[in-house]
This record gives C-alpha cells, structure tokens and sequence, in this order.
C-alpha cells in the first residue's frame, strides 16, 4: 500500500467514525420497539471462512501483512553480510530499499491500528447506549 493510499484511507476512516450520529432521543418509539423485535427475531449469521482459515478480520490483516514484513530483516541481514562487497550505488540502492519497507510497513500499521480503534469506538458507544 502507498503512503498516499494509506493516508486517503486513514482520512476516509476518521471521517466515517468521527460524523455523529443520530441523537437516540429523536428516534420515534414505533422504530425503536420494530428494530427490537426484529433483532430478536434474527439468527446469529456467521461469516465465511477466508481463504486464510481465519474468520477475525485482524488476524487475517496480519498474516496478510506478514510477508512483506518478514522482507524487512531479510534485506537487513544481506546488508550486513554483504556490505564490503558491494559498491557504493548498489549500498544506497538497497538503503533505500530497506528505508522504504520500513516506512510501508509503519503507514500499513498505523492503518490497521486506526481501524482496530475505530471499532472498539464504536462497541464502546454501542455499548454504551444500551
């Protein structure tokens, strides 16, 4: 993901959570009590298995992610294996390449860190109006 992208969805994000919601007391009573019923009426629905054999959405962010995090160290250590051997270009080259994984994987957590908060938000308020 570009940090540009990582940005656009960060602000998409909080300015889906952060516009207010209706004000419970200007919900008609009927609305109320025929969401209620319906609500008590409903089976629990359960989502599809993802291909990852996981159903919580954050554990599948996270071996989603998990790959490209493990090139990190990888590159990393070939640099410290390598460097005497490389050439000044062909050093800077795979410096950048490391400085821009690094910060990939920051954007991408702090993405993912923001949605984790969003939701826990929203239970709290749901919560709390119960």
């Amino acid at each position: 993901m570009s940090p540009t992208a990582a940005t656009h969805l960060l602000d998409e994000i909080t300015r889906a959570t952060g516009a207010a919601g209706p004000d419970p007391g200007t919900v008609p009573q009927a609305l109320t009590d025929r969401f209620l019923a319906a609500m008590a009426k409903a089976e629990p629905h359960v989502p599809p298995v993802h291909a990852t054999g996981h159903d919580n959405i954050v554990v599948r962010a996270v071996e989603e992610r998990a790959e490209d995090d493990r090139k990190v160290p990888n590159d990393v250590l070939y640099l410290r294996q390598h460097a005497s051997g490389l050439s000044l270009d062909r050093m800077v080259a795979a410096n950048l390449t490391v400085s821009e994984e690094v910060t990939l994987s920051t954007a991408d957590l702090q993405v993912k860190m923001a949605m984790v908060n969003s939701s826990k938000d929203a239970v709290q308020t749901l919560m709390k109006n119960q």
